[in-house]
């Protein structure tokens, strides 16, 4: 073999790796974009993903909290970095419901109000629940509330208009978190 055939080898040998990286490199990119796209959409999702397997967003944990006294664990003890925290998580759909100290005396009082007040205050939010199936016989649960969270809230959203200044509670609860408004407007759903 003569020098003239090894450079017309080599430059047939150039060529075709030039080639080949002409034409990788466009799929390449092309993958690449879409790998980046399917990411920043699941990562889209996964912000604006709800918590446990309810898909609760904060403010309807944070009316379990003070409804109920049903939260995760993990978010009652720190709520003011639970959200950043696991803002990507994408396994915050896994988190679980547990009964706080006063669960069981909330949802009494609750039951209390609706079926053994007889003025009449909160007939609006007792054909709420009937709807629901409960009455005298059966109160709800605990563990209904657990199982249910989303009409345990919206079977009760009438009681609060029953009781003066719970609308202004509710706008500052908003404003200024769960701490605020146990401080400020506790008084409000403690039904007593």
């Amino acid at each position: 073999m003569g020098i003239e055939e090894n450079k017309k080898l080599r430059k047939i040998k150039i060529i075709f790796i030039l080639q080949v990286i002409l034409v990788i490199l466009p799929i390449n990119v092309a993958l690449m974009a879409g790998g980046y796209y399917l990411f920043e959409k699941e990562q889209e999702r996964i912000k604006y993903m709800g918590y446990t397997e309810y898909d609760l967003n904060k403010q309807k944990m944070d009316y379990l909290i003070a409804v109920y006294d049903i939260y995760i664990p993990e978010y009652k003890n720190a709520p003011m970095t639970f959200f950043t925290d696991n803002m990507y998580n994408p396994d915050k759909d896994k988190y679980k419901f547990v009964k706080g100290e006063s669960c069981e005396e909330q949802i009494e009082k609750i039951n209390s109000l609706l079926f053994n007040d007889n003025d009449g205050r909160y007939e609006c939010t007792r054909e709420s629940v009937l709807k629901y199936g409960f009455n005298e016989n059966n109160p709800i649960t605990s563990d209904w509330v657990m199982k249910h969270p989303y009409d345990a809230l919206n079977m009760l959203m009438v009681l609060p208009a029953d009781e003066p200044g719970v609308y202004d509670a509710v706008a500052e609860y908003d404003r200024y978190g769960i701490e605020f408004f146990w401080s400020e407007y506790a008084s409000v759903f403690s039904y007593d």
